[in-house]
């Protein structure tokens, strides 16, 4: 078939058939986007994206923190205790 310049492929009820499962098919994506979006806030919300032993893994990162600022205290005083004797000894020799 051809209209004015241009070649058709087929009739109206066809082309309106093919608008209709682009719209559809636009439907249908918006449904599982928002589905996925919905699902996700629904596992944080009940809590199935927490780690079933995160309280295990705060406890490790927070005494490593801590044993890691109390090796940080002591090599502190020992360069202290160094500087000291240092010190000590210029004086003694001069």
């Amino acid at each position: 078939m051809r209209e004015e310049g241009r070649e058709t492929t087929g009739t109206a009820h066809e082309e309106a058939s093919v608008s209709s499962e682009s719209f559809v098919s636009k439907i249908r994506k918006a449904c599982v986007e928002w589905w996925r979006v919905l699902d996700a806030h629904m596992a944080d919300l009940l809590g199935f994206n927490d780690s079933k032993y995160q309280w295990a893994v705060d406890e490790y990162f927070e005494r490593k923190a801590e044993a890691e600022e109390e090796e940080r205290k002591e090599e502190e005083k020992l360069h202290d205790q160094v500087n000291q004797l240092e010190q000590g000894r210029s004086v003694s020799t001069e």
